[in-house]
């Protein structure tokens, strides 16, 4: 799915993922549930010279084309969440009212500028989603590389955050194969062009052990952190029955890790770029969105979930655009009080 609050082509979501596939070339297929109703990614930022927190180590799991120094893994958890359009107009109010550090944007943002000029001046740190979708595309390397040099002549020799596509699976129907071979075609000489960048994968849509597992043991250079996105519910479905879902969460992380393991391998930190209780554009009129009471117990519950399963950094999503964490004036929403509490309490 991507991101904002565009709407797209309606598709269908598991929500009960498969963590038993064996084949590189299998992808996780939605078999019921909620529709997807969801949007195009865009932009974050990170202040030139002092980042927000940046993680503290890069992962020697795999050896990369240009080498980084090991350092001792440590988790951080960061308060994360995409960019829109309330976000967008209120930033330094949500960095203090949210305690945010951390905004993912993407490259088909039309207002990328103008936002990554926002975070640089605000601290935020960036995560980014490059241009993907293909096996190959004679012209996207070069798309990429004139990404990096735009975000960075914004931010200097500040660490940026990159996730290669969004939701290539769901999106443009890639194999694990086949989006590693992507990887493989474009990631070397991006990293050689910026060796203090971050680089991550695959995006998938939802948990897919099998998908990421293959992707960690066959990407070179390997990733430096992995990342998927989580849901619980449709729109559709009871409260009750977004909530107690929200307990599968420990198991996709846990089998993506054990799969990695099973490798040889030493699992990256893992990112969850979107998150919340349904992906679907029913969120609109179901009656849980305004729900203050359900709007709390939900995201606490997330957000502690998340925490306790060692998830370096996550990313609230702004499901068809009636669950922004700030309104139109920057004031915490429902949702946006229960991330503040957590955040503010850590």
């Amino acid at each position: 799915m991507l991101l904002g609050n565009v709407a797209r082509t309606t598709v269908v979501v598991v929500i009960a993922v498969c963590v038993c596939l064996d084949a590189g070339d299998t992808v996780a297929q939605p078999a019921g549930g909620a529709p997807r109703g969801r949007a195009a990614p865009q932009s974050g930022g990170a202040h030139r010279g002092h980042l927000a927190a940046p993680l503290p180590h890069r992962p020697a799991a795999r050896p990369s084309s240009t080498p980084h120094p090991v350092v001792s893994p440590s988790v951080v958890h960061g308060a994360g969440a995409n960019i829109d359009v309330n976000l967008s107009s209120n930033l330094a109010a949500a960095m203090t009212t949210l305690h945010l550090r951390t905004v993912r944007d993407a490259h088909d943002d039309p207002d990328l500028a103008s936002h990554l000029e926002q975070m640089e001046a605000a601290g935020i740190q960036p995560l980014i989603v490059m241009y993907g979708c293909s096996v190959s595309d004679a012209h996207r390397l070069a798309d990429n590389t004139f990404l990096l040099q735009r975000v960075h002549r914004i931010f200097g020799d500040a660490s940026i955050w990159w996730e290669l596509g969004n939701e290539n699976d769901l999106q443009c129907g890639l194999t694990a194969r086949q989006y590693t071979a992507m990887w493989n075609g474009e990631i070397p000489a991006l990293r050689n062009m910026y060796p203090h960048d971050w680089f991550g994968g695959p995006v998938t849509f939802q948990a897919n052990p099998s998908f990421i597992a293959y992707f960690v043991a066959h990407a070179s250079p390997g990733p430096d952190f992995i990342s998927w996105h989580e849901y619980t519910c449709s729109s559709a479905d009871s409260a009750r029955t977004c909530i107690d879902n929200v307990a599968r969460w420990p198991a996709h992380i846990a089998t993506t890790r054990q799969r990695i393991s099973a490798e040889g391998l030493s699992a990256p930190p893992v990112f969850i770029t979107e998150w919340n209780y349904a992906p679907d554009g029913g969120v609109a009129s179901d009656g849980k969105h305004g729900n203050a009471t359900f709007m709390n117990q939900w995201t606490t519950m997330a957000l502690r979930t998340l925490a306790e399963n060692d998830v370096a950094e996550s990313y609230q999503f702004d499901t068809s655009g009636v669950l922004p964490l700030v309104d139109s004036r920057g004031s915490a929403t429902a949702q946006g009080v229960a991330f503040s509490g957590f955040w503010g309490s850590r």
